[in-house]
């Protein structure tokens, strides 16, 4: 009986000891979580684009002028990509309406046949002081663009002068804007839509992690100083 006691003891003792050190292990591993989180590893960008701030001056302008962090997107309001960018800037900019710009630049692509037409709209509705509004609307009818007209659309945005909307959309001057855009997502070698700078950085398509590369480069803004 006393070595049958003395084996129970042993096998009580060890499985306290052994309960001990998971016990610690686990305290330790999130002490270490707590205070030396592991790296989180960022989509890598396609490409720096040192000149960046060059590109930030054209297109539409969403957020303050000073923000550290300017997202310039280059832009087919066709592209099925691009709607999920959109989704994904616009909660940035809730979060961050203080910090963080963005700068919508056309990018129509000739597979798309009323990407163009939309691309007017869009810089004619800035001029009018109603492009967020003409924006989120060419998006939520990016499916049934050719069964409304472009003069009910600028109603529902917002714009009351239909007739100086639709002699807007005509001028050359208006194509020019557009045709500048292209010329800026030729320089820095966009490959397609959407195709967006977070400062100097480069990404194509619609990051998952977006907000984090976000707050990456504003956390770098700040470093900077």
């Amino acid at each position: 009986m006393g070595d049958a006691r003395r084996v129970a003891e042993w096998t009580t003792t060890g499985a306290v000891v052994v309960l001990a050190v998971c016990a610690a292990a686990l305290t330790m591993g999130n002490v270490r979580r707590a205070f030396f989180p592991s790296p989180v590893t960022l989509t890598e960008p396609a490409d720096s684009v040192p000149n960046w701030y060059d590109y930030s001056v054209g297109g539409n302008r969403v957020g303050p002028s000073r923000a550290p962090v300017t997202l310039t997107v280059f832009n087919d309001y066709q592209c099925p990509v691009c709607l999920r960018l959109h989704g994904r800037v616009e909660a940035i900019r809730r979060v961050y309406p203080d910090d963080v710009a963005v700068v919508w630049r056309n990018m129509p692509l000739e597979t798309h046949p009323l990407a163009m037409p939309a691309a007017r709209a869009s810089v004619c509705a800035g001029e009018e002081g109603r492009f967020e509004a003409m924006h989120l609307l060419l998006f939520l009818m990016r499916d049934s663009l050719d069964v409304v007209s472009w003069p009910r659309l600028a109603l529902r945005a917002g714009i009351a002068d239909t007739v100086a909307f639709g002699a807007c959309v005509r001028r050359a001057e208006t194509q020019a804007r557009i045709d500048s855009d292209l010329a800026a997502a030729r320089a820095i070698r966009a490959p397609g839509t959407p195709t967006l700078l977070v400062n100097e950085l480069k990404y194509v398509g619609a990051p998952a992690d977006l907000a984090r590369i976000v707050r990456h480069v504003l956390r770098r803004a700040a470093r900077a100083g």
